[in-house]
């Protein structure tokens, strides 16, 4: 399986996709222009975490992206790759035929937390945009957001259709 996204949006802008009335302001999570990293597996196993830091904090929140991979099941031991793109601007988790595995991207800024960002700009934010390039299949993408103490978090699961806009609710 292959999946790839451009740009992950915490969006107010969304509501153009869902047809509400427009909303002018839209805060960026990641563009994936920057730091061309990859984790990859061949078999079952993990590999990461990979910390890619000093992005700019303008294309990157917190200027920090850390990726890891982890494949549970691998019937013909093919390789799993999960990276970013940074000519295309994409992210791509790619799953070798027969193989099962999860790709997790954080932005902590190195554990110290993304200096104090508000992304829900004052409440009046509630949802993340993402884009799905293309897809072999359909594909579960999980969002957890924890607050800075990491005393409370928020956890969503959208399908991403094969291609096309998948927006989650926070």
């Amino acid at each position: 399986m292959t999946f790839r996204i451009r740009g992950i949006v915490l969006a107010l802008a969304v509501a153009v996709l869902l047809s509400l009335p427009a909303v002018s302001r839209a805060f960026r999570i990641d563009d994936f222009s920057a730091g061309g990293d990859t984790v990859s597996v061949s078999g079952v196993g993990t590999d990461g975490p990979s910390t890619v830091a000093g992005l700019d904090p303008n294309t990157v929140i917190g200027g920090s992206r850390t990726m890891f991979l982890e494949v549970i099941a691998s019937v013909f031991s093919q390789n799993s790759e999960f990276s970013v793109d940074a000519a295309q601007q994409i992210l791509i988790l790619n799953n070798g035929s027969g193989n099962r595995g999860t790709g997790v991207v954080t932005w902590d800024a190195n554990t110290s937390g993304l200096g104090g960002e508000d992304l829900t700009d004052n409440g009046a934010s509630d949802r993340i945009a993402i884009h799905v390039l293309s897809s072999d299949l359909n594909t579960e993408i999980m969002v957890g957001i924890t607050d800075t103490d990491g005393d409370s978090a928020s956890n969503l699961t959208t399908l991403a259709t094969m291609n096309g806009n998948s927006v989650a609710e926070v």
